[in-house]
């Protein structure tokens, strides 16, 4: 509209009033109509785009809550794993089993025996912070030669897992498939059995020869671990639910709907004494709302993520099914092939769709009331931006949470943060994004893909990898509560030699995996070696840092290829290029680590990085006690003498030879589990003040602590 001093003439104003009733009225009534309709279509757009954009974040959700919950078993699993094999490896346990082999065929001497006394007071401890099982040693032959209870010391083990017997002594460390184990629950009552949904825990006890002797194994109660692991969280507004099946399609942990299962049969009473539960069907309608099948529950189909998953599909469904008690929920699943079960985590579909009444609401209304219809279309738009937006502002690097920088590496820096739904502690090691395509990244991104690939109970694993939205890489890694070598020499100065020794033998354990599949550290240092409490285990060592990691490579370096690494415990040919990287140099560096641990000091302390290559290259390497100042065991300095060999062909021939006179040395095994809780009961505290401030992996995610075992046959009267 404008303004004009003029005054219109009667003529022209006459025209403009004709204009406007002829006009106007019909067009802004038709404009007013089609903006009414086109508000209306632009609302069911935002309906049907806002309720898309939910189903992703469902099913986001739903992956993750899956994710989660794999992550929180493999790590019980993988802890559990290395408390069994380690304390199987421990010297003074495969002398006990020793003394017990001699009695095996006198059922009453076994019991009366001291050397039975002073292991199960030597397995305590484990089976206690682990909260997992009771234990049980096995001769070759199947004969228990010890156990938590004496109902159990002499007698042989059950026909039926004789085959597991077999791979337990062909050195397999794993956690078994469920089995349906008849389980003593009353400990003050000898004969009261009943089933019990379990899984076997075992490594073998070797001589020296390395020779499979005997089997440690721990009984873990399935039912109620999986029922902590799957409770840990749970949205109860959503009607959340997460259970545990097995290969037979049986519920065998978890499940909220105590209700439903007694219509179908099956008590409470059995579900939680930990027995195997019902097969899980479709009812046919809701079971909690009164619903009742009129055919047998045994010709009842399947519910659907239990049927995909065994028939080997894993997925998510965010339309709409019905769940073992007949509501409809979403859910998503998956089949763990390596521990033989599978996870379901449900949602209660009207529940998590709730949210669309409002703005369904305010669509409906578009079409009368355009101006009302086009602020309810504005403000939908913008409450979904909004809750969009909330939901990425919620995740600082992916799915954690960061919460401190707890350390710089080669590579990147490292801090401790939390996952956003489990709350958990975990390290993150990032890298920004602006130096994405340097060399920096490409190390980065294979640290990642190196450490993913090793196993071994001493390095540290992996958990998840992936790129923020603006652009910084980060990988997520188990959190280690301990502390570096480096920092505890540098506290307390030297190690007593058996000390020493089981380090090195373990970081040479972890480095023979990685040997084996043509992987070089490339870093061993005082920096890159933490000792840790795992599962009531003090002195655990764990190897970090892969960054610097390469394929052994018979080939000369490039020469334009920079050096990088810990000058100290650097062999001379990790920075001379006319050399190749193998296999020898992670030697030398172990060698360089053990003389650090036994003297002080390193091989070479020199003002700067070029003085210390030099010597590395040119200067032969000081007697470790000549430099300590005190006599050190002739036979464990020979062999850091000749790990510091300036050629690499006069070091010892590879990873396990050195590892064999590492455990030949006469301190070896001196340092026992008892010394390691002495020593960290005193000092521990002074190099990690927070080291508590936290709960370990095993004591949040552990089983409950199962009774006894009876997968042993009671003694022939």
């Amino acid at each position: 509209m404008f303004h004009s001093d003029r005054p219109h003439s009667g003529e022209s104003a006459r025209r403009l009033s004709t204009w406007a009733s002829r006009v106007r009225l019909p067009w802004l009534s038709r404009l007013a109509a089609l903006f009414a309709v086109g508000i209306a279509l632009v609302g069911l757009g935002v309906d049907r785009a806002a309720r898309h954009e939910s189903e992703q974040h469902l099913r986001s959700d739903l992956e993750n809550s899956l994710a989660s919950y794999e992550a929180i078993l493999a790590t019980w699993a993988q802890g559990l794993e290395a408390v069994v094999a380690e304390a199987a490896r421990e010297p003074s346990l495969t002398a006990e089993v020793r003394d017990l082999e001699r009695l095996r065929d006198q059922p009453d001497a076994l019991r009366a025996s001291s050397a039975l006394a002073r292991l199960r007071e030597r397995l305590a401890p484990l089976t206690g912070d682990t909260r997992a099982a009771e234990f049980a040693v096995l001769d070759a032959r199947g004969r228990c030669l010890a156990a938590s209870d004496d109902v159990h010391v002499g007698a042989a083990i059950n026909d039926e897992l004789s085959d597991w017997l077999h791979q337990a002594l062909a050195g397999a460390v794993a956690v078994t498939p469920p089995l349906e184990l008849t389980v003593l629950t009353a400990p003050d009552h000898p004969d009261h059995l009943e089933p019990r949904v379990t899984a076997l825990v075992s490594a073998p006890v070797t001589d020296r020869d390395g020779e499979p002797k005997a089997v440690l194994a721990f009984l873990v109660d399935l039912n109620a671990t999986l029922s902590r692991l799957l409770s840990t969280f749970q949205l109860e507004s959503q009607g959340a639910d997460a259970y545990a099946f097995d290969g037979g399609g049986r519920r065998i942990a978890g499940g909220t709907h105590r209700a439903a299962l007694v219509a179908l049969g099956h008590g409470d009473d059995r579900l939680d004494r930990g027995a195997p539960g019902p097969t899980l069907r479709d009812p046919g309608g809701d079971l909690l709302s009164g619903f009742r099948p009129t055919v047998p529950t045994v010709g009842l189909p399947l519910v659907r993520p239990v049927a995909l998953a065994l028939s080997g599909t894993d997925g998510y469904d965010t339309e709409g099914y019905r769940s073992y008690t007949g509501r409809y929920v979403v859910g998503a699943w998956k089949w763990l092939t390596s521990y033989g079960l599978g996870i379901v985590t449900e949602r209660d579909r009207d529940a998590v769709f709730r949210h669309h009444r409002v703005p369904r609401f305010a669509i409906s209304m578009a079409s009368g009331i355009a101006l009302m219809s086009a602020f309810a279309g504005l403000l939908s738009s913008w409450a979904f931006a909004r809750l969009a937006q909330g939901a990425e502002a919620g995740r600082a690097v992916g799915p954690y949470e960061l919460l401190e920088r707890i350390g710089v590496g080669a590579m990147g820096e490292v801090f401790l943060a939390q996952h956003a739904l489990l709350r958990r502690p975990t390290a993150i090691k990032l890298i920004h994004s602006d130096v994405t395509g340097s060399r920096a990244t490409r190390r980065f991104e294979s640290e990642v893909a190196t450490t993913a690939s090793l196993s071994h109970p001493n390095t540290i694993s992996i958990y998840d990898y992936g790129r923020t939205s603006d652009g910084t890489l980060y990988f997520a890694m188990e959190y280690l509560r301990g502390f570096t070598v480096g920092k505890m020499v540098e506290r307390f100065g030297a190690v007593p030699e058996p000390r020493a020794l089981l380090i090195l033998a373990r970081i040479a354990s972890a480095l023979a995996e990685a040997h084996g599949i043509g992987i070089v550290h490339g870093d061993i240092s005082s920096q890159n070696v933490m000792l840790c409490k795992v599962g009531g285990i003090a002195d655990f060592v764990k190897i970090l840092d892969f960054g610097l990691a390469r394929r052994a490579d018979l080939t000369p370096q490039r020469t334009d290829e920079e050096v990088v690494g810990t000058p100290a415990f650097m062999a001379p040919e990790a920075f001379d290029h006319s050399s190749p990287i193998g296999p020898r140099t992670d030697l030398y560096a172990i060698g360089a680590l053990g003389y650090y641990l036994v003297t002080g000091h390193a091989p070479f302390e020199l003002a700067n990085a070029f003085q210390i290559y030099e010597a590395h290259l040119r200067t032969p390497v000081p007697r470790p006690s000549e430099r300590a100042g005190h006599p050190i065991d002739p036979t464990l300095e020979q062999v850091l003498l000749d790990c510091l060999e300036k050629d690499p062909e006069r070091r010892p021939a590879g990873i396990a030879v050195l590892e064999a006179r590492l455990r030949a040395c006469p301190g070896f095994g001196a340092w026992t589990l008892a010394d390691a809780d002495r020593w960290w009961n005193q000092h521990a505290a002074q190099l990690v003040p927070k080291l508590e401030s936290f709960p370990s992996a095993e004591e949040d995610l552990a089983a409950a602590r199962a009774k006894t075992v009876a997968l042993l046959r009671p003694p022939r009267p």
